[in-house]
């Protein structure tokens, strides 16, 4: 009998083989008959570029799609969904950015990122957005899509070679200043890679000047730089568009046009797009002028019977008339805080310049003037034209007539819109002493003159583009006073600004913080304080007051501003608990004047809002909302520091406090 042979290694192996096909045939077929499909990726490790195929609505056990992936040398399967993204990773290459700009132009830049992750990019999903903060949109754009002339509509997959070269243009901020340059890679908005080195670009301001010219058959508005290249025609069409200014922000022109059959002003971007009409009357609308906030726009009109100077909002709306007078009135300039406006009349016989408030009151002749076409400069000065040399040259003179200079003085005719730059360092004005009406240039003390344009047609009435957007009601002092009770003023810092600190005049006693106001004066002598910020001129200061209860002796509370701390200048507006009235003092070389007040019997517990404004040279006192005092002194027209006055002897619990104290920057109309 003969001994059994045992089962070979190699029978035991084809033995697990045969078994391992079973058990793979019984599961194809389970999963096929199942209605399941199995997606084989044996290729890349996680790998796909979209979705997988449809298939049929499995049951509620079966809802998950099934992929298969190699992890090391074998093969797994996961019940999970396919993700939006596998593995999003990407490494910066590199960048073309300019690192000067001029603000408001166009530049190219590329970024080049390198797909190091597991997914695809396609075109749908993936971008580049901006950082530094995320969703920026200092370049005119905050996101930039997958470049599909590239890649198609997929980057398949991660390697050496799978780059993304993004190529487009950016705009620079219209402000002056250095901005952050940084990008990076994004899923469906979400960053997911370190952004591209961060590049601080500096923006340069070139403003443009935009001007009337003939030169193609018929009067249009045209562009060029501020040293007379790159001219670009804005309007295109046979009637006449002419005297054109640009508003503050640089990003509109108002003018005048005939193109109805007779004149109105008519508004467009600054690309000349977008013209939109603003008047509509019968009679000749010419002349317009922005406000320096770029709220309103003054204009002339003979809408009346003659022609006077009106107002209307930048929009068209609320058109109100300013002058009134058989003279005629015309060329209306703001100045630069928006309080006043500068004009040309004929009322005493010879056109000369007034001067009146923004509301058309106080028309007042600014004296040596005799003159057209002015303009107003930062400060006191304004540029016009006059023919009083004989011909007609480039003037200059102070808002009070001082300060008369010929600054063009030249034998031919220097007389077409004088404007100021932006800087007020030079200024832009027409002449024809080349022949032909042409367009120049000058420094503020009438050197360096120089021709900008140059050819047989005549070019006229130049404006000079804005630096930047108007500024807004910033707040420069904010201060609550939020401290425990009996801190002393000037060892409180506040919240914005408000650095307390004494005038070497004031009589050094001590105000106290109770209960977050100001309050508690040890001895009777008027104290002050000023903080730390610095509104500009037209400027406002606003705090609570609050009668605590009674006191012995007076009791004053006051909001101090456009204070020197070197002299004993300053004016206050308070409120006189003895007196039982509000008023506005001026305190001059230690002279103190009540200027105006308004009676009211406050009683205890009752609260006030004050706010005091101060622009050009008006001052004005409101309560609770209401205007109760406004003056208008030309001595206090310069800027100074504001801060809080407290005089009488009272108590913490007595007499008049102050809270809620804040002042800055007026909004210019």
């Amino acid at each position: 009998m003969s001994t059994p042979r045992p089962r070979s290694t190699y029978s035991s192996k084809h033995s697990r083989k045969r078994q391992g096909l079973v058990f793979w045939i019984a599961l194809s077929l389970f999963l096929v008959g199942g209605g399941v499909v199995a997606k084989w990726r044996p290729f890349a490790l996680a790998r796909y570029t979209g979705a997988p195929a449809p298939v049929p609505t499995p049951s509620p056990s079966l809802r998950l799609h099934k992929q298969y992936i190699y992890a090391g040398n074998r093969m797994v399967a996961t019940d999970e969904p396919y993700p939006t993204a596998i593995g999003d990773a990407a490494t910066f290459i590199s960048q073309q950015v300019p690192s000067q700009m001029n603000a408001g132009q166009t530049y190219g830049v590329s970024l080049t990122f390198q797909n190091t992750g597991l997914s695809d990019w396609d075109t749908s999903n993936y971008q580049l957005i901006s950082q530094n903060p995320t969703n920026n949109n200092t370049w005119g754009l905050s996101s930039v899509v997958l470049p599909a002339d590239v890649f198609g509509t997929t980057l398949t997959g991660p390697g050496i070679n799978h780059q993304a070269i993004f190529n487009f243009s950016v705009t620079a901020p219209a402000a002056a200043g250095t901005y952050n340059f940084q990008w990076g890679m994004a899923h469906n908005g979400g960053p997911f890679t370190a952004a591209s080195t961060n590049i601080s670009v500096t923006v340069a301001f070139s403003p443009k000047i935009v001007f009337t010219s003939w030169r193609d058959g018929n009067s249009q508005i045209y562009s060029m730089n501020s040293d007379g290249s790159n001219v670009v025609r804005l309007t295109n069409n046979t009637a006449s568009d002419e005297y054109a200014k640009w508003s503050p922000d640089g990003t509109k022109i108002v003018f005048g046009s005939n193109r109805d059959g007779h004149y109105e002003i008519y508004l467009m971007n600054a690309d000349g797009s977008n013209q939109t009409r603003l008047t509509n009357s019968t009679v000749q609308n010419h002349y317009p002028g922005w406000s320096p906030g770029g709220t309103k726009i003054a204009f002339a009109s003979d809408r009346d019977g003659n022609r006077e100077i009106y107002v209307m909002n930048a929009d068209g709306s609320g058109q109100s008339r300013l002058t009134n007078n058989a003279a005629t009135d015309s060329q209306p300039a703001w100045s630069p805080d928006g309080t006043k406006i500068v004009f040309q009349s004929n009322r005493d016989g010879v056109m000369q310049l007034y001067v009146m408030n923004a509301d058309g009151s106080g028309q007042t002749l600014v004296p040596n003037s005799a003159g057209t076409q002015a303009t107003w400069a930062a400060g006191p000065k304004i540029v016009f034209s006059t023919s009083r040399s004989g011909n007609s040259d480039v003037y200059v003179v102070n808002a009070d007539g001082t300060g008369l200079i010929n600054l063009s003085n030249n034998p031919a005719s220097d007389g077409s819109a004088p404007t100021w730059s932006p800087d007020g360092t030079m200024i832009v004005f027409g002449s024809n002493r080349d022949g032909n009406d042409e367009i120049y240039s000058m420094n503020a003390d009438g050197t360096n003159q120089t021709r900008l344009t140059n050819n047989s047609a005549s070019d006229r009435y130049p404006s000079w583009q804005s630096l930047a957007a108007p500024p807004n009601q910033i707040v420069v002092v904010r201060d609550s006073f939020t401290a425990a009770d009996g801190v002393e003023l000037s060892q409180h810092v506040g919240e914005l600004g408000a650095s307390w600190a004494q005038p070497s005049y004031s009589h050094n006693s001590k105000d106290y913080i109770y209960s977050n106001r100001v309050t508690h004066e040890v001895t009777g002598y008027r104290n002050i304080y000023y903080a730390s910020g610095q509104p500009q001129s037209s400027c406002y200061a606003q705090a609570t007051f609050t009668l605590l209860g009674p006191a012995t002796g007076a009791a004053v509370a006051g909001l101090v501003f456009r204070l020197d701390p070197e002299s004993e200048d300053y004016y206050y507006a308070s409120y006189d608990r003895s007196a039982g009235n509000w008023a506005i003092y001026s305190n001059l070389d230690g002279a103190t004047t009540q200027l105006a007040s308004w009676s009211e019997a406050l009683t205890t517990g009752d609260v006030r809002t004050v706010r005091v404004e101060a622009a050009g040279g008006s001052l004005t006192l409101f309560i609770n909302g209401t205007n109760r005092i406004a003056i208008t002194n030309a001595d206090h027209a310069a800027a100074g520091r504001v801060g809080v006055l407290m005089s009488g002897s009272t108590s913490s619990t007595t007499g008049l406090a102050i809270s809620n104290f804040e002042a800055g920057t007026k909004p210019i109309p």
